[in-house]
């Protein structure tokens, strides 16, 4: 009789054991689409946090480089565009000068020569640098065809700000020692170079060979010395033989 009420006992547990199993498999089936649709709200949630990170990302601007920022033309508060200009910035450490060179005096540059330049807002103050870039063409500008010559400059303080207007000097050639004069004296053109010299009170043509020049003076060759005397134009035109009054010797 007991091994019966066993016998008894175990099926009633078994069956109970198959219920429960079979509730389980029951809870589970239910709960798989809410599972389901719980990950889905997940996943769409990190993409809406995504894609907001990637929005306030954007609108962070990074400099593609370190240096100084010269210009700001954005404005806190306005509305800007896909290649608005936001900001310039530039090592002004070291910077470019574009210099317009007159035609006739292109021929005569080469790169590495040296430069120097001045501004009239620092008078006592000299740059240098070298020639960097020759020009690939001419070009008009105003009643001068010039070439775009680019110079990089060593600007170590800073002083040099951009889009200045500077005074440039680049050094073609230098002499020692040389007898020079200045180039609103030389007439003519080519190998025809004369001056005016006045020898007892009245002017002589004296053809005269010049070599390297800068914008103000020509290197004199031969033809004249430094004990001439030549006359500079004024207001009445020269002729051979004419009288003069020396003003002052130089």
């Amino acid at each position: 009789q007991e091994i019966e009420q066993t016998k008894t006992a175990l099926a009633k547990a078994e069956a109970d054991r198959r219920l429960i199993e079979e509730k389980r498999r029951a809870i589970l089936e239910r709960s798989k689409p809410e599972a389901e649709r719980a990950t889905l709200r997940i996943e769409e949630a990190r993409n809406s946090i995504q894609s907001l990170e990637d929005k306030l990302k954007s609108a962070r601007v990074l400099a593609p480089a370190g240096g100084t920022v010269y210009s700001l033309p954005a404005r806190a508060g306005t509305y800007v565009h896909t290649g608005d200009l936001l900001a310039e910035l530039a090592d002004l450490t070291r910077i470019r000068s574009r210099v317009f060179v007159d035609e006739p005096e292109l021929g005569s540059l080469k790169d590495g020569q040296a430069v120097e330049i001045t501004w009239e807002a620092l008078p006592d103050r000299t740059w240098k640098g070298l020639v960097d870039q020759l020009p690939k063409t001419i070009v008009a500008r105003g009643t001068r065809n010039v070439g775009e010559v680019l110079c990089s400059v060593d600007n170590e303080t800073g002083e040099l700000l951009p889009n200045t207007n500077v005074d440039v000097r680049i050094r073609t050639a230098q002499r020692e020692n040389t007898l020079t004069i200045s180039r609103a004296a030389v007439r003519g053109d080519g190998n025809a170079r004369y001056v005016f010299v006045v020898e007892q009170d009245r002017l002589r043509k004296r053809d005269v060979k010049v070599g390297i020049s800068n914008a103000t003076d020509y290197e004199i060759l031969s033809g004249i010395t430094e004990n001439d005397v030549v006359a500079l134009p004024g207001a009445s035109a020269f002729q051979e033989g004419m009288a003069v009054t020396v003003a002052q010797e130089k």
